[in-house]
């Protein structure tokens, strides 16, 4: 029983870890150490960042708790955003999606950006369900911290061991997990990386 208990933790945690539609598909910069060690993805919002709003379209419970338990994390973090809930004029939005469970287990999908590599509309992300059908509150949030961090310009990182690792971590579509991520680290709230990256940005 904890056998199969433990390789279907270790399945969650493997597919878990492919979070993103939201791949790296323009890195802007890339650092070295723990405190820098952050990458920037398309876009991100203009303006310092402060009271941006998001909105739970997930229409379940738990996913919307995780949602929640992600954004407070990022509020809570030291960067000069603060995530908000509302239920109009959202700049994210969270929701539920259908992606097969061989695919990423959540997907952020960029807006248009303008010049100055702005968003120019909402950013949506999903919780991929059919990878997160046996998750945890704890895993739910990890993947909600993980896709703010998309939604707010950051883009995949990849460290060589823990004390590097950061919630961004992640994979490309085709590319195995990385090692080392927030599942295997035990990580659920924004390392230094994605605070300073953030900060960087805002």
């Amino acid at each position: 029983m904890i056998e199969r208990w433990h390789r279907r933790s270790l399945r969650i945690a493997a597919l878990l870890i492919a979070t993103a539609t939201a791949q790296v598909l323009s890195p802007g910069m890339a650092h070295a150490d723990d405190s820098t060690a952050y990458t920037f993805w398309v876009g991100h919002f203009a303006g310092s960042g402060n009271l941006l709003k998001w909105k739970d379209d997930t229409g379940a419970i738990s996913y919307g708790n995780g949602a929640l338990a992600g954004a407070t994390s990022w509020s809570s973090a030291t960067t000069h955003i603060t995530l908000t809930e509302v239920t109009s004029g959202a700049n994210i939005d969270v929701r539920l999606g259908q992606f097969g469970t061989n695919t990423e287990s959540g997907q952020t999908n960029p807006s248009p950006v303008d010049s100055s590599g702005h968003w120019m509309t909402t950013v949506v992300w999903y919780f991929n369900t059919d990878n997160l059908s046996g998750s945890t509150p704890t895993q739910r949030k990890q993947v909600a911290v993980h896709e703010f961090g998309h939604a707010l310009g950051l883009a995949h990182t990849n460290r060589n061991q823990c004390s590097l690792t950061q919630m961004m971590a992640g994979s490309n579509p085709g590319e195995p997990p990385p090692a080392y991520n927030m599942f295997t680290c035990n990580y659920q709230d924004p390392r230094a990386g994605d605070v300073n990256g953030v900060n960087h940005l805002y």
